[in-house]
């Protein structure tokens, strides 16, 4: 079944977003949280010149262009290397993180959360998510767990951290992906994104740091160091095209 893209776009300045099974503290319950709960009320409401019956629908989606965010890190961070890639057609659509660990604040340990990347094959043409899976955890798993998960049919774009003596605090920004006609071609446009205000890590006074995917790129994965917490951080990123 292939699932639809929200419309709505992501323009309000830093709105609280909660899914289904997350409880306030930004803790998960038992429940799974589920892929896709938004769709569009009707096919009507997609774009009327993406729905033509004379326009071929695309054979799917590739993610060509790969690229990295700027890292967060301090200054001289420590650790050992990881990284994670999501896997083919797959995009990042969370993180979750944990914290209580040591006796310093920071954020102890990171790990992603990837869905299938999915389009339709008959028009109109919509993007959404599928399946997801979280890979392993890096660093040292704290008691104090936090998960900052896109909205149904999002995808990470980029971060927002605080650093000390490794990384302190860490905020996701997702944004939904549409097709759009841009100079007579079908083109996968990028949304503006949306900062969720669901804090990974611990409370800090230290300012916040970006670590956006290029422009018209996506978040299909992280790399960083980790040892006893996170010390730094960054995305792997590629551009979504129809093909």
């Amino acid at each position: 079944m292939i699932l639809v893209l929200a419309t709505i776009a992501c323009t309000r300045a830093n709105p609280a977003y909660r899914p289904e099974g997350q409880r306030e503290d930004g803790g998960e319950d038992s429940a799974p949280v589920p892929d896709a709960a938004v769709t569009f009320a009707s096919l009507a409401d997609a774009p009327p010149d993406l729905a033509g019956p004379d326009r071929p629908a695309p054979a799917g989606l590739a993610l060509i262009d790969p690229a990295g965010s700027p890292p967060i890190a301090p200054p001289d961070p420590g650790g050992r290397p990881f990284g994670d890639a999501c896997g083919p057609d797959r995009v990042l659509t969370g993180l979750i993180g944990t914290s209580g660990a040591l006796t310093a604040m920071g954020l102890d340990s990171v790990q992603a959360r990837c869905a299938q990347l999915t389009v339709s094959t008959t028009a109109p043409i919509l993007i959404g998510t599928g399946d997801s899976a979280v890979l392993a955890a890096h660093g040292t798993v704290g008691g104090a767990r936090r998960a900052g998960i896109c909205p149904a049919n999002q995808v990470i774009t980029g971060l927002e951290g605080a650093v000390g003596q490794w990384i302190d605090r860490l905020y996701v920004h997702c944004a939904a992906l549409e097709v759009r006609m841009v100079a007579g071609d079908l083109t996968v446009v990028v949304e503006p994104p949306t900062r969720l205000e669901i804090p990974l890590g611990s409370p800090t006074p230290n300012g916040l740091i970006a670590a956006d995917c290029p422009a018209g790129a996506i978040a299909v994965g992280i790399e960083g160091n980790s040892g006893l917490a996170v010390d730094l951080l960054a995305l792997r990123c590629a551009r979504p095209t129809l093909r």
